[in-house]
């Protein structure tokens, strides 16, 4: 903070936010962590059954980031490849970046500033399970990327576009030409606040 507060136009307030957003971001889901690490071939999807995965080896409780690096250490592409959905290509690119020395070191460091893993995503019920969701338009209560993580959370899966198969699409203002698609199709079309209703996160 006082550091901050050396620089022009940062004051007190200013100042403590910054702080408590940085404290705050310490907490971090392990499918957002293992995405944030930008591991070649390794998307949000991918990142998902990736902690998943992981997970289940750690048969479901708490995990740390020192037990993060040993797993990571120990994974080989032939037991990655048995798990659904990691082909060679991106097993190999797993296995890699869990072997880099300098990853090793950035897992490390995370862990001495405080970093957290957290298990939110299997805690929460599984309302959307078997649900496929698109999302068009601009957004006022939620980026797209914390609506996209509560879908995620709860079961549900995200799709980039409209199609038969699409369960719901949840939409903003000037939503555009999936909107359209969605109507066509007979989709059900959701307001955000329609949304989180559904969760029963709406009041």
């Amino acid at each position: 903070k006082e550091e901050l507060l050396t620089l022009p136009l940062f004051k007190e307030k200013k100042s403590d936010k910054i702080i408590e957003s940085i404290e705050k971001a310490k907490k971090i889901t392990l499918s957002r962590l293992l995405y944030s690490f930008g591991i070649r071939y390794v998307g949000e999807e991918t990142a998902i059954e990736l902690a998943h995965f992981i997970d289940s080896l750690k048969k479901n409780q708490n995990l740390t980031i020192p037990e993060l690096i040993q797993i990571g250490t120990s994974l080989t592409e032939e037991e990655l490849q048995e798990a659904e959905g990691f082909g060679k290509k991106v097993a190999k690119s797993v296995v890699e970046w869990f072997h880099t020395e300098k990853n090793q070191k950035l897992m490390e460091k995370l862990h001495k500033v405080g970093v957290e893993l957290i298990t939110k995503e299997k805690e929460l019920e599984q309302k959307l399970k078997g649900k496929t969701f698109v999302i068009t338009g601009t957004l006022k209560s939620m980026s797209r990327a914390e609506i996209k993580e509560k879908i995620r959370n709860y079961g549900g899966k995200v799709q980039g576009s409209v199609s038969s198969k699409t369960s719901y699409v949840i939409y903003g203002e000037n939503p555009g030409s999936k909107f359209t698609k969605a109507k066509k199709l007979g989709i059900k079309l959701l307001k955000e606040k329609d949304f989180l209703q559904m969760l029963g996160l709406e009041q």
